[in-house]
This record gives structure tokens, C-alpha cells and sequence, in this order.
């Protein structure tokens, strides 16, 4: 019977246009045709400009979930990074992960990480995987110091989707919805 109900559920998602990633829970499919597919942190059907859109992706053999097997076929929306780097400007030193790991530090720089591949406990997040760094001032993190990593930051690798913690992504989420309900 189980089997049954995974059938049934993969013939919805690929007769379905929009459903929830079932390798990337923290995002949605928004079919485009058979083949492409709009990832979007929000549920509700974007616009072509909407900053939801992480960007656009091909879809796998099925049409069940995005394909990232080649992930420079995945086309970024310069949009959602600005959105990104907005959220982490305005609330990444409120971050209760990065506070934490603040305090172990006198002064100095914070990696703020992509956790869809985080580093091993004290190690340094792979390059492709920071999003940005933050000071740390007398183990403080100091307040509009984020920096982005403009050119070494990948959103989408053979790892996944971006994927924040949870504080930065409800406050992602709550700035894409208030630019929806607009």
C-alpha cells in the first residue's frame, strides 16, 4: 500500500503546476511548461519579478522536483539575492546562532553560512557556501556590518537550494510575503 501512495503522490506533483520540493522542503515548484520550473521560498504563484524566486530550474525526468544535477542550469534571480543580503543586513547580529557563536570570540569576522552544507563543528564554511560575514566587536555582533560575498557565494550547488537558518528565514519569509500583500 505505501507504494501505492508514492505513485499517487508522484502523479500529482507531475500533473500538479505548483507543490512543495520533496528534496528542498523550504521551497516551492512553480512548473513553467514541462520542463522548467520557478523555485520560490513562497507557495503562492510569483510574478516574474517577484524576489521570491530563487531562480529557475530544470525539472527532473518526472517532473516531481527541480533537477540539480547540473547546477549551472540553474539560473539565479538577482532579485532574491538582493533580497538575501537585505535580510541579513537588517537581522543577521540578531541571529541567535550567530550571537552564540559571537560570543566565543573577542573580535574578529563571522561567517554568516548557507546550511544546506554546513561545515563540520569550528570549521570554516567552504567559500561558495558564505553568504556573507558580520563583525564581532568585545563578542558582539555589530549591528549593519554585513558584508556580502558578492562573487564567491553560490546560492544553488550539487548540495541543494539555500537554505537559512531559522531565524533568517522567517524574517525572508516575512519581507517576501509583505512585498506580495503589497
Amino acid at each position: 500500500m505505501p507504494l501505492r501512495a508514492v505513485r499517487v503522490n508522484s502523479i500529482y506533483q507531475a500533473q500538479a503546476r505548483f507543490f512543495t520540493s520533496p528534496r528542498y522542503p523550504h521551497v516551492h515548484v512553480h512548473k513553467q511548461g514541462s520542463k522548467q520550473a520557478a523555485v520560490s521560498y513562497l507557495s503562492s504563484q510569483p510574478t516574474e519579478t517577484s524576489r521570491a524566486v530563487v531562480g529557475y530550474a530544470p525539472l527532473n525526468k518526472d517532473g516531481t522536483d527541480v533537477d540539480l544535477s547540473r547546477p549551472s542550469r540553474f539560473r539565479i534571480n538577482p532579485s532574491f539575492i538582493e533580497a538575501l543580503n537585505e535580510v541579513c543586513l537588517k537581522h543577521a547580529h540578531d541571529d541567535p546562532i550567530c550571537q552564540a557563536m559571537a560570543a566565543t570570540q573577542d573580535s574578529g569576522h563571522l561567517h554568516i553560512a548557507d546550511e544546506k552544507n554546513p561545515p563540520p563543528y569550528g570549521r570554516i564554511p567552504y567559500p561558495e557556501d558564505i553568504i556573507g560575514t558580520i563583525r564581532i566587536e568585545h563578542g558582539k555582533l555589530v549591528r549593519g556590518s554585513f558584508v556580502p560575498m558578492r562573487e564567491a557565494y553560490r546560492p544553488v550547488s550539487g548540495e541543494g537550494i539555500v537554505k537559512l537558518s531559522e531565524y533568517l528565514e522567517g524574517r525572508m519569509l516575512s519581507l517576501l510575503k509583505s512585498e506580495v500583500d503589497k
